[in-house]
């Protein structure tokens, strides 16, 4: 019997640091992990072979990360269906407007952020799972996943 391979999960992260504290959290859950530090190297990725879905920064060193995801969505070995989570420090109607722009599936909001440490209700609700096998969501309190 030939076992499925694991969902593959594209990390577009220019922080060296975050880049690997993400790599090793998923890869512990057990994702097949791939990584970018930018978005000219994302969409190289996402071309050759589509992942599962994307984690990406909002803020790249070549391109808007919002641009990234309309480039990413509009791939046509299917990037319309593909859930992309969006990365980022920035919060209030900044970077609600972004996520919005975005078509963002879901955010992931730094723990350090004001929207994660106020009582202000973030404007989305928190996903079930965004990928069919093994779900996603996030397992730690280091971060807090809403969905768009």
């Amino acid at each position: 019997m030939t076992s499925e391979p694991p969902p593959t999960i594209l990390i577009v992260e220019d922080n060296p640091i975050t880049r690997k504290l993400l790599r090793i959290t998923l890869e512990s859950e057990g994702y097949r992990v791939v990584e970018a530090g930018d978005g000219g190297a994302a969409l190289a990725v996402a071309r050759e072979k589509m992942p599962a879905l994307v984690v990406q920064d909002l803020v790249l060193p070549d391109i808007d990360g919002v641009d990234l995801a309309v480039e990413l969505r509009a791939l046509p070995n299917g990037g319309a269906a593909l859930p992309i989570v969006a990365l980022s420090g920035l919060t209030g109607t900044v970077g609600e407007a972004q996520i919005a722009r975005g078509g963002f599936s879901a955010m992931l909001v730094n723990p350090l952020s004001r929207a994660a440490s106020s009582n202000r209700s973030l404007p989305c609700s928190p996903p079930s799972s965004l990928l069919p096998r093994r779900g996603f969501g996030p397992s730690s309190p280091s971060a807090t996943i809403v969905a768009c």
